[in-house]
């Protein structure tokens, strides 16, 4: 009985021992089978990037020899350049810290119109307004004495009136200023007139426009002056040409305190360029009466010649303002784009 329990017990035991034995045997099988396929993979995917770089150094080769149709044969030059821009994107990215990532960017909805410009928007125009508003409030309160002065002195000169006036320092001040303005709210207007009847847009930006505007001008103002000057130094005394001068200079500052009001309204109110044309044309046509009318007081008057000053104003009134007109409308063609 004990021997028959003895083999048994051996019997079950060789039994397990060749189960373990087995399936030992079946796991090398599969180890070796996972690696051999693994190597394998590896060994074709060598082969695929030997084939592929060889395929690709080919195509370069026969593309920079010359070897493809014309069709497909790319400009060495273009090339050349194509591989320096990526050299240099890679130096510009190469700290960057998204330079490898892959982002899409995407556009929602469609582009809009361009906001036409407008100077009620426009920051540097605002504040040249608001200073030429200060300016003229500062200056009519100090030189309000002058001011009324001057203006009873352009009629009182046909009642025998005094025909001198001494000014000073800061009365001169006053009227160079107010020239200055004059000519910025004269290029201003015509700037409006350019962009309702020539064009809306311009090879320069608007602040240049409008320079060149003033600058034209305050050109015409000086070149008008001189030229008063070297008529009146030939046919009128030294007196007479110093009381004209004064005239000639508070007319044109007086002209840019009753433009301000319409350059403001076209700004920021959109009064109609039919209305401002009216206003301006009153404006300019009331201080052209006014300056024939001291003219005639101050040259013509005393020696009884009516029919020289018609002459006289044309030449040195009409006809440089016109010059002007024309300069200005040149201008506005020559720097508007065509479309």
């Amino acid at each position: 009985m004990e021997v028959r329990d003895s083999v048994h017990v051996k019997t079950t035991v060789s039994e397990h021992i060749g189960t373990e034995i087995r399936t030992t045997e079946q796991q090398m099988s599969a180890n070796e089978a996972f690696e051999e396929t693994q190597a394998a993979v590896e060994q074709r995917a060598k082969q695929y990037k030997r084939r592929h770089k060889a395929a690709v150094d080919s195509l370069s080769a026969d593309s920079l020899s010359g070897n493809l149709p014309l069709q497909f044969k790319p400009n060495v030059q273009d090339t050349v350049s194509q591989k320096q821009q990526v050299a240099k994107l890679k130096t510009l990215f190469a700290n960057d810290s998204l330079s490898g990532t892959n982002m899409q960017s995407y556009k929602i909805g469609v582009a809009g119109d361009p906001v036409p410009y407008s100077l009620a928007s426009d920051n540097l125009v605002t504040g040249l307004m608001i200073g030429c508003f200060i300016l003229v409030i500062l200056s009519v309160a100090q030189s309000q004495r002058f001011i009324v002065k001057q203006t009873k002195n352009l009629f009182l000169a046909s009642f025998g009136g005094d025909m001198s006036i001494t000014e000073t320092a800061g009365e001169l001040r006053f009227q160079f200023l107010m020239s200055i303005q004059t000519c910025l709210l004269l290029a201003l207007l015509f700037f409006f007139y350019t962009n309702t009847y020539i064009a809306q847009t311009f090879i320069l930006e608007q602040y240049q426009i409008i320079g060149i505007f003033a600058g034209v001008i305050s050109l015409y103002f000086c070149l008008k002056g001189i030229l008063y000057q070297l008529v009146n130094s030939v046919f009128f005394d030294k007196r007479q040409t110093a009381k004209w001068l004064q005239s000639f200079l508070f007319i044109i500052a007086i002209e840019g305190l009753l433009l301000l009001p319409i350059v403001l309204l076209c700004s920021y109110f959109h009064l109609s360029m039919h209305s401002t044309f009216i206003y301006t044309g009153f404006v300019l046509l009331f201080f052209k009466i006014v300056s024939f009318y001291n003219s005639y007081l101050i040259f013509f008057r005393q020696k009884g010649l009516f029919l020289q000053i018609f002459l006289y104003f044309c030449t040195l009134e009409i006809i440089p303002l016109a010059t002007l007109w024309g300069v200005l409308q040149m201008i506005s063609n020559y720097l508007k784009i065509n479309f």
